[in-house]
């Protein structure tokens, strides 16, 4: 444990303005620690070490396909967007960023930077959707503060009506039966703008979720696009591969 906490604090170190290393606090070297163990068992499944060490963290990010697959459709689907966002960070700006841990990588420096970038796009569109999911709860919660102050005065009515007074009555009232009936048409009239209240505040919500969800679909969708067009390069390459590999043999049939 002592050698990942090093190793995690070579990558999150700072420096004041007098260029002295600054302390790290140990809560945020633990709350590193447990994201990459649990990285480190999901790719190491078999591993008997808790706490990986150089090679491990290093085949943690190469393998770093299987954390987007298990995001995507596997047993972490159900991860918040925070949770992901905060795993996938680790796996960009922790794991890359130990210098001592450079030489134990299988992949050339170059693979491992151009992965870096590309996990950062979806780093991005992790926060977006975090930024419009914290917009929709801030204007959820502010509906439901005003539902609740409606509630109230529905429910602890003050001396002045809701609605204009009506200074000339529409109908004289000549007996207790109309008089009832009019209180049961002003209790009704409120239920019902209560409820229309509560529509109001259901619709704003819905097309809050509705601008969400677009916002997911084409995070989806750019995705759908990327690897589409990785497809069809690899496919033409396939070809290509194909056709130099089968004149190479028909030119080593030459010699026999």
């Amino acid at each position: 444990m002592e050698e990942l906490n090093s190793l995690i604090e070579e990558a999150i170190v700072k420096y004041d303005n007098f260029g002295e290393k600054k302390p790290t606090k140990q809560s945020t070297i633990k709350a590193y620690r447990d994201i990459i163990c649990k990285l480190h068992t999901a790719i190491n499944p078999q591993s008997e070490n808790k706490y990986p060490n150089k090679k491990e963290l290093c085949k943690i990010f190469e393998n770093h396909n299987i954390i987007l697959k298990k995001f995507d459709n596997g047993e972490w689907l159900e991860l918040s967007v925070a949770t992901k966002k905060n795993y996938l960070n680790v796996i960009i700006n922790i794991i890359p960023k130990i210098k001592s841990i450079e030489a134990d990588f299988s992949k050339s420096q170059k693979w491992v930077n151009k992965k870096v970038n590309e996990l950062k796009v979806i780093l991005d569109n992790y926060k977006n959707m975090i930024d419009t999911l914290n917009k929709c709860k801030k204007a959820k919660k502010q509906e439901d503060n005003d539902l609740e102050k409606l509630k109230e005065i529905v429910e602890n009515p003050i001396d002045e009506p809701i609605e204009p007074i009506i200074e000339e009555p529409v109908i004289e009232l000549t007996s207790m039966e109309e008089i009832n009936e009019l209180i049961k048409l002003w209790t009704k009239q409120t239920e019902l703008q209560c409820k229309r209240y509560s529509n109001e505040v259901d619709l704003h919500n819905w097309m809050f979720e509705l601008e969400t969800t677009k916002h997911e679909l084409q995070i989806l969708q750019k995705k759908i696009d990327t690897l589409s067009l990785r497809i069809d390069s690899g496919n033409k390459a396939e070809e290509y591969l194909t056709d130099q590999l089968q004149n190479v043999r028909e030119q080593i049939k030459k010699f026999k």
